[in-house]
């Protein structure tokens, strides 16, 4: 069974999977804000398409997910393991760690992306996420993904603190497309690392570029303003930097950590776990 053919598509799907059910003209402005030039016609095509195919029900001017489609979605999915394929990373043991590497900047998102959904599944949704990028090239080059993130992490109703160490315009701008996705961010942190570092639970996992590579994207940053023309260098050098990905079980290192990223922000009481 095919689920998603990309595009519109995929976005009226994900809109509706994340909101259950909305109005025809509600959906419509969403896909417009998620890609501009998406034309009233355009969507009603994508629609119809659904509809046919029997991922959506359309009653009156209401468009929903079509609740048996997901219910074969869930009898496809309930035999996979949460296991990734790097095991079960939540079964490291105090100190234990991991190294994972990766060649391209693509490749280290989709790494990345895997560990961290192992682990973050097992975790109660009390414990926030405390993120520090160098720079944050991600949400760029890799937007949808991203995305996808912070929908899945707000469901859940996990807080989410971003701390960008870089000073530059288009810093500022990718902080900008961050807060628009719910997520609390800070500017020039107080915190400092030459690499990125996400840290939830007792778990770090921290994503360190090449030499060459960490000067690239600097360069970008510093040498560009508007996130389309840094997203189109970022994929051209993308197969020319070198990731490895650290995993660590590590109590006091994670609680250090968090206590320095946490200076930026204001931390409710009941999500301090540090």
């Amino acid at each position: 069974m095919k689920l998603f053919d990309g595009g519109i598509e995929e976005i009226v799907l994900e809109l509706l999977i994340s909101n259950r059910k909305l109005s025809i003209e509600e959906l419509i402005k969403r896909v417009d804000q998620r890609r501009g030039g998406a034309t009233k016609q355009g969507v009603y095509r994508v629609l119809r398409k659904l509809k046919r195919d029997g991922k959506i029900v359309i009653y009156k001017s209401s468009v929903s997910i079509n609740t048996l489609w997901i219910e074969k979605l869930r009898a496809m999915t309930m035999g996979i393991s949460g296991a990734s394929i790097f095991g079960d990373l939540n079964s490291l043991k105090k100190e234990e760690k991991v190294v994972i590497e990766g060649i391209g900047l693509v490749e280290a998102d989709a790494l990345w992306s895997e560990a961290f959904i192992n682990i973050e599944n097992k975790i109660s949704a009390k414990h926030p996420l405390y993120l520090y990028n160098p720079h944050n090239w991600t949400i760029l080059a890799q937007p949808e993904t991203d995305r996808i993130h912070a929908d899945r992490l707000q469901h859940k109703q996990r807080p989410i603190f971003l701390s960008i160490g870089g000073r530059t315009a288009l810093d500022k701008e990718t902080v900008r497309l961050a807060a628009h996705e719910k997520i609390h961010c800070s500017l020039s942190s107080l915190f400092k690392s030459s690499h990125s570092i996400a840290i939830i639970g007792d778990y770090i996992i921290s994503v360190k570029l090449s030499q060459k590579g960490g000067v690239l994207i600097d360069k970008i940053f510093r040498g560009y303003t508007l996130p389309k023309e840094a997203a189109r260098e970022i994929k051209i050098i993308n197969g020319k930097v070198k990731a490895k990905i650290l995993i660590e079980n590590d109590l006091t290192k994670a609680k250090n950590l968090k206590k320095r990223i946490a200076r930026d922000f204001f931390v409710p009481k009941q999500n301090r776990d540090f």
